[in-house]
């Protein structure tokens, strides 16, 4: 009988203690509580569903598993399951959407694994209006949001008509290279959890010579999908705010308020050593400096800079020069422009016109190919029947989004 008794305490134990064994914690990485103002103007929405301390970020670990890496992710409140909030998109509740036991924020982490300075990505995704310091410039990025599936086919798709690619495909697979958005999601309390896949995040440098941005912004509890039918002025990627709540003059209730003269950045919370430190960063506008997770990180590596991924440039295209923020934007060989940049610039004066001999007639500038209105419509319908097949939209959001559509003709 006791040896029955200690052969199962063995049995259960074993697979415990491997378990531990195979598990390494990398960093902890700990913010200041009470720093959820982001530039110290922003105020929470004015409805129940948000209290001040939801977005507080107050720890983020990094732990490497057998197969994979696991980020913990701590905030000052507990968090907020979706099951009790109504959806703005009809009678279900946010869970129908919101299927990760969350609602309420998005968490960025950009990862420079490299060190070496200029050599890798500067700009944050869109919606977050906000650039990253060269010396941190990243390789890989992480997103925890309350519905990834769509957030990745908003900015693949936008990524497609930004470039109007064909190859629909190889655009994801760029994306997916550089940008993962986490599914695998578990929470507790105070805590969220979820799973990177090693094999995404593994690089030549080890883990504590790696840096980080890491960024809360409040996350769009009724997400409408940009199928081109809101601001034309803009183009896509520049609409684009991929599940960010922007914040809104006065003290709103759908989003983040400010009383200050000129919007601020909708980020809410930025791990940084002290609140003063976040202020300063996200008031004055610079680009986001990252936290090393180590000794080792906490300086640049020799090397010489490599050329910037490009998620709206084929891999094998040479690096692109400068160039007004406005041309960035929309250059096909460009790489995705941070946020900061995409505000819309003073318009330049016109260009004095070469002189015409007289006798001849000017000949008209090239015009770029426009698409058919009707094809236009029918490639738009198109798309948003996937989102709704795929259960990335409910119904309600289907409906709005086809009725919008439809009203254009």
């Amino acid at each position: 009988m006791k040896r029955q008794l200690l052969a199962t305490i063995f049995g259960l134990l074993v697979p415990a203690l491997t378990a531990l064994a195979a598990e390494r914690v990398i960093a902890t990485l700990n913010d200041p509580s009470g720093d959820d103002v982001g530039d110290g103007s922003l105020v929470y929405p004015q409805r129940s569903e948000f209290q001040r301390g939801d977005l507080d970020l107050v720890q983020l670990r990094l732990v490497r598993e057998d197969r994979d890496y696991r980020i913990e992710a701590t905030f000052r409140n507990p968090i907020r399951h979706p099951s009790t909030i109504a959806s703005d998109a009809g009678s279900e509740t946010l869970s129908t959407f919101a299927r990760r036991g969350f609602y309420g924020f998005n968490l960025d982490l950009y990862f420079d694994q490299d060190r070496v300075r200029g050599s890798g990505n500067v700009y944050t995704l869109p919606g977050r209006r906000a650039g990253i310091d060269e010396s941190h410039a990243w390789e890989k990025a992480i997103v925890l949001t309350p519905r990834p599936e769509l957030m990745r086919q908003q900015l693949i798709d936008t990524v497609i008509d930004t470039e109007k690619a064909r190859d629909r495909d190889a655009v994801a697979a760029r994306i997916d290279r550089s940008i993962h958005f986490a599914t695998q999601v578990r929470v507790r309390g105070r805590m969220v959890s979820f799973v990177v896949p090693a094999s995404f995040l593994t690089a030549p440098r080890a883990e504590d010579g790696w840096s980080v941005v890491a960024l809360v912004t409040g996350a769009k509890t009724s997400i409408e999908a940009d199928l081109g039918f809101f601001d034309q002025s803009r183009t896509p990627l520049e609409r684009l705010v991929l599940g960010a709540m922007q914040p809104a003059s006065g003290r709103p209730r759908e989003t983040f308020g400010y009383s200050t003269p000129t919007a601020p950045s909708p980020i809410v919370d930025l791990l940084a050593e002290s609140a003063e430190a976040q202020r300063r960063a996200l008031q004055s506008a610079d680009a986001l400096t990252g936290t090393p997770l180590g000794a080792a990180g906490a300086a640049l590596a020799s090397g010489s800079a490599r050329p910037v991924t490009s998620l709206l440039a084929q891999p094998a295209l040479p690096p692109v020069q400068p160039q007004p923020a406005a041309a960035q934007a929309l250059s096909p060989g460009s790489a995705l422009p941070s946020a900061a940049e995409l505000v819309p610039a003073m318009p330049a004066p016109p260009a004095v016109a070469p002189a015409v001999p007289a006798g001849s007639q000017p000949r008209p500038a090239p015009q770029p190919e426009a698409r058919a209105p009707s094809r236009a419509i029918a490639e738009r319908l198109h798309q948003l029947q996937q989102l709704f097949d795929q259960k990335i939209i409910s119904e309600a959001e289907y409906k709005q989004q086809r009725q919008r559509i439809l009203n254009e003709l």
